[in-house]
């Protein structure tokens, strides 16, 4: 048995931090109670004391592509559940099973498999093409029976193909997200989607208008990089207070549609844009497992790009954070996930980064936290077990040496991690925490 004492947590659910509060993990790894500093110990208990720091839930980066080199770097810095949205099934599966065994170190995995994209996938190696309704809740049930947790749907599925998906996922308890881009948001709500990849993409045809829209197909006609430049410029024409955007988001927070707007991944485009050499030295932070992609990934979304162009793709990446902070406002679900490693994400330490932009764009610093813990564990249908402080659930916790609900830099000032109960052992991926990784005590107590 273990318990946390003097702790201030903040517990995934609300959007505020308590405080002098004891955690009790049961051997199994799960908590048995959280309560005041009254809260009995009894028995040969490992205490340890969180004085002067606070402890949060462990992070769910809710859209990554995992690869072995990723682990490590998630665990380091407090990410214990990621959803992958999109990955070689043999290869996910083979990862969850060896981290479920305890044989690898790694966060929980909440894998998709490969993406159901059309008949011509873009990333063929980590997708099933399908082709009709019938094929695609075929490919459902495949995957269904295969073990994965969810179904990820790409831009080549068209509306009616998507509802087809919804539904036959929906039949076997998996819950669906996509990367819009043959079909809107308003088709994939009304088809009664749970969740939404990358706002830019999952709203654009909904809010850009109508003579701005480019088909998701003239990527091939066009090229990557130059159908992303127009993409942008149909994005800064949008008044993220129109009734038109209004009129979007109220039916997705209508729907229970939730939102992962991945805002930093767009940003780290326009920033390889106006200055690379701003972002090379990354790589040397990470294995070349994640990096080895990086530049030429970059370079295929903006190559093509005037100055001109990517000062407009940064404007429009403003708009898009102001109507993800509307869709918030308005009672929509926004949810934290990164893209990680796509280029010059490094895994763990970008969904720090991202809950800084959710800041940004105007959510609170609770709301942005939520958006890691609690709220994405909801989304995942995941919340008995992990994303919150609470009896039950397993004990994925952060003890933190900042206040992140005063400070949306310091949910990254990390003291230590545990998974089930169990500390993560530091191994130098989490900058902020090497200089003092344990809390300010950990001894054992006799209480008996």
């Amino acid at each position: 048995m273990k318990a946390f004492v003097n702790a201030r947590i903040f517990d995934g659910q609300s959007e505020s931090i308590s405080g002098d509060t004891v955690i009790v993990v049961n051997d199994d790894g799960r908590i048995g109670a959280v309560g005041g500093d009254g809260l009995a110990i009894a028995g040969t208990w490992e205490v340890i004391d969180c004085h002067g720091c606070v402890v949060y839930p462990g992070l769910i980066d809710m859209h990554a592509h995992l690869n072995a080199a990723c682990l490590l770097l998630m665990i380091d810095n407090g990410v214990t559940t990621v959803r992958d949205v999109g990955s070689d099934l043999a290869s996910i599966l083979e990862l969850r099973r060896s981290i479920a065994a305890g044989t690898v170190r790694g966060p929980r995995i909440h894998c998709a498999g490969p993406m159901l994209d059309g008949e011509q996938p873009m990333w063929p190696e980590a997708s099933v093409p399908v082709t009709g309704r019938e094929a695609a809740a075929a490919a459902v049930d495949q995957l269904a029976d295969a073990g994965v947790d969810g179904i990820k749907a790409y831009m080549g599925i068209s509306a009616p193909v998507l509802a087809s998906i919804v539904e036959a996922s929906h039949r076997r308890g998996l819950r669906v997200t996509a990367h819009l881009g043959a079909a809107t948001c308003l088709d994939a709500a009304r088809a009664g989607i749970d969740s939404l990849e990358h706002a830019p993409q999952a709203l654009y045809a909904g809010v850009v208008t109508p003579e701005q829209v480019l088909a998701w197909d003239k990527r091939r006609t066009l090229g990557q990089s130059r159908f992303w430049a127009r993409f942008y410029q149909g994005w800064a024409l949008v008044n993220p207070g129109s009734p038109q955007v209004g009129k979007v988001l109220g039916e997705l927070c209508e729907r229970g549609v939730a939102l992962d707007p991945t805002l930093l991944v767009g940003r780290r485009m326009i920033d390889w844009a106006l200055d690379p050499g701003a972002l090379t030295g990354l790589a040397s932070t990470v294995d070349v497992t994640i990096s080895q992609d990086w530049v030429k990934n970059a370079d295929w979304f903006v190559a093509a790009w005037s100055r001109d162009e990517t000062l407009t793709a940064r404007h429009a990446e403003d708009v898009i954070a102001a109507v993800v902070a509307q869709f918030a406002k308005m009672g929509g679900t926004v949810v934290a996930g990164t893209d990680a490693p796509f280029s010059f994400l490094v895994p763990g330490v970008s969904l720090h980064q991202e809950m800084e932009l959710l800041v940004r764009a105007g959510l609170s610093n609770g709301q942005a936290l939520r958006a890691a813990t609690g709220a994405a564990a909801k989304c995942l249908g995941w919340d008995a077990d992990v994303g919150a402080i609470k009896p039950g659930a397993f004990a994925d916790l952060v003890v933190c040496r900042g206040d992140p609900l005063r400070s949306n830099t310091d949910s990254a000032k990390i003291a230590q991690v545990y998974k089930g109960g169990e500390p993560a052992e530091a191994s130098g991926h989490n900058q902020e925490g090497l200089a003092n990784r344990a809390p300010s005590s950990c001894h054992r107590h006799d209480s008996g």
